[in-house]
């Protein structure tokens, strides 16, 4: 049995007709591809439009900036306790010295621990002024903030000598935070 091939010669108005077919599978194929990027594109830019805001509204100026750096108080991270409550008395004790406090020797209260899964225990430092004038009282409270071991004033007790007006003391508990267990 023989097959016999037939060439059909085209015309040039199939040839036409073919071409134009490519053309549009071509259009309707570049279509569909880019309308699922164009969803792409516009989801895309709908987040960087918001995440531009976002940065925008973060934005500050210098000085707004140095204003918050003064008012937000600088803190260490904190170390073993031994080695904390070191730190956090020389600190303590350099800042008497600056503000011209004469303040009997510092005595740790002991730590509270933060709980049975707590990572902190908090160190208690108890610190006393002998005599001393209105002004380093103030001077000391304003300067704590810059103490970078410190956590709270717990308590703050002031007091005057009834005979001289001018000479005050203060009873002072300060708090910072020390690693649990040496280093966890």
């Amino acid at each position: 049995m023989k097959v016999q091939q037939t060439m059909v010669k085209l015309g040039e108005r199939d040839i036409r007709a073919i071409k134009v077919g490519a053309v549009c599978i071509a259009v309707m194929a570049a279509a569909v591809v880019l309308s699922g990027w164009a969803e792409k594109w516009a989801a895309a830019s709908k987040k960087l439009r918001a995440s531009e805001a976002k940065l925008a509204a973060a934005r500050l100026s210098q000085a707004r900036r140095e204003g918050l750096m003064r008012i937000v108080p600088a803190f260490e991270i904190p170390q073993a306790e031994q080695e904390q409550k070191f730190l956090f008395r020389d600190k303590v004790n350099e800042q008497l010295k600056k503000c011209g406090i004469e303040a009997e020797p510092l005595k740790f209260l002991g730590t509270v621990g933060s709980g049975e899964g707590g990572r902190y225990k908090v160190i208690r430092l108890s610190c006393r002024s002998k005599k001393c004038q209105l002004g380093q009282i103030l001077d000391f409270l304003v300067r704590l903030r810059e103490n970078p071991y410190l956590v709270s004033v717990e308590q703050f007790r002031m007091k005057c000598d009834p005979k001289k007006r001018n000479e005050f003391g203060f009873e002072a508990v300060l708090s910072t935070f020390a690693k649990r267990g040496g280093g966890r």
